[in-house]
């Protein structure tokens, strides 16, 4: 009867090791979920290379070889005061106030994210 403790015991043992298999599988993908907004898309890179694009909603990426960027398309608007312009560029030498218009500058990474966003967008005419 010897022979019969040492198969419930290896019975045990891989019970456990698929406990732990099976809440390492959950922990990984609830970690592997992405939710996007209404107004954000998310550029997906394999291996850091272009993938596709994701649309609002639930996703989900294969974090070791799969990375996300969250492109927002919203619009920001900024209140800048009026600057006045130089009396050399109008006709009569006097100065007026003229709009302020600023392009903000992003980072390479948000341009590349944008740019996939605009060519995913238009089934790639660009």
């Amino acid at each position: 009867m010897v022979g019969g403790d040492i198969v419930d015991g290896v019975g045990q043992n891989w019970a456990v090791i698929l406990g732990i298999l099976g809440i390492a599988l959950l922990v990984y993908l609830l970690g592997s979920l992405r939710v996007l907004r209404q107004y954000e898309r998310g550029v997906v890179f394999l291996l850091r290379k272009f993938e596709g694009v994701r649309a609002p909603g639930l996703t989900l990426i294969f974090l070791p070889i799969q990375q996300m960027e969250r492109v927002s398309l919203r619009t920001v608007t900024m209140q800048i005061p009026s600057q006045k312009r130089s009396p050399k560029i109008t006709s009569k030498s006097t100065s007026r106030r003229s709009p302020t218009i600023i392009f903000p500058i992003r980072q390479e990474r948000y341009r590349r994210a944008h740019r996939a966003v605009g060519h995913a967008g238009n089934g790639g005419r660009d």
